[in-house]
């Protein structure tokens, strides 16, 4: 049993693949990003396409994302705050730290999301 990517500390089978098999939807916006943090990390990148809209989805190129993605390696997730703005907007910022061929690095982030019909999304975000 393999500890999940999002730094849960859940196990894999017990966190995050429940949502990328679909056999649950995350329930708020931070079970989300951390979801979608370790579709990048295990390079699930149809999770991470099917999971966005707006400006978001609007900006996502698979082709492209898929090659950087096969450059990076995703070492760890910090969720540093979440913001819940009513029942259907929602912001979390994080740290999600990274190697890229061999150097390291972090990427700072404040993300939107938004609920539409019982199904949270990720909309944008603003580098810090």
């Amino acid at each position: 049993m393999s500890i999940c990517p999002c730094n849960s500390g859940k196990s894999y089978e017990k966190c995050c693949k429940l949502y990328h098999e679909g056999k649950q939807l995350p329930c708020t916006a931070e079970k989300l990003m951390r979801a979608r943090y370790s579709a990048y990390a295990l390079h699930d990148l149809g999770f991470v396409q099917k999971t966005m809209i707006g400006p978001a989805k609007e900006q996502f190129h698979l082709e492209d994302v898929n090659k950087a993605a096969s450059q990076m390696q995703w070492l760890r997730l910090d969720v540093v705050k979440r913001e819940q703005k009513g029942s259907n907007l929602a912001f979390v910022e994080f740290i999600a730290f990274y190697s890229h061929l061999g150097k390291k690095g972090s990427l700072h982030e404040r993300s939107e999301f938004h609920k539409i019909d019982d199904t949270w999304y990720y909309f944008d975000g603003t580098l810090l």
